[in-house]
């Protein structure tokens, strides 16, 4: 099963809900105009986005789950796969709304009043409306690239690795 935590927390780290995954030292509190423009930058961006997106992760995820589980259980069911996808994509839900609710108070922290209100107005254009709507799209055809090319390096990257323990006096057990 630990390959499907490394999936589950791949996931979770393209939603931004991992801790930790590019965090940058607490600002200080954000101001209450800050945190407005902030909610009106996630109200503009946010519905049709986080769908769209939490869509994408389970299209791109859920089958290389969906395998590892089939390796642990040859035998199981389609009623069993449907129930592990279901909760699966309950956990992604979660996951994305527990981000979302936090999205104002971080992209306050890290855009000036100023700036939220000038990236709320673009999306509020038709190119930023289509931007909504197509990235998400987009990024459904860049994560398979990516999960292929980093599937692709990992015998380079633990080859690298090893070097570098082995270098450090490290050996393996």
């Amino acid at each position: 099963m630990r390959y499907i935590g490394v999936v589950l927390i791949a996931a979770a780290a393209v939603l931004g809900t991992v801790p930790g995954a590019g965090a940058q030292a607490p600002a200080a509190q954000p101001s209450a105009e800050a945190l407005q423009a902030a909610k009106d930058l996630v109200a503009v961006t946010s519905p049709d986005t986080l769908a769209e997106l939490q869509s994408t992760i389970a299209a791109n995820f859920w089958p290389e789950l969906e395998n590892s589980v089939r390796k642990q259980y040859p035998k199981i069911d389609n009623e069993t796969l449907t129930e592990l996808r279901g909760e699966y994509e309950h956990v992604m839900s979660d996951a994305a709304n527990f981000a979302l609710a936090e999205a104002p108070t971080i992209y306050a922290r890290h855009f000036t009043v100023d700036e939220l209100k000038e990236i709320t107005a673009f999306y509020r254009t038709p190119a930023g409306a289509k931007a909504l709507t197509v990235l998400p799209k987009a990024m459904a055809e860049v994560l398979p690239v990516l999960q292929a090319h980093v599937q692709s390096s990992m015998p380079k990257f633990g080859a690298a690795f090893a070097e570098i323990l082995k270098k450090h006096g490290y050996q393996p057990k």
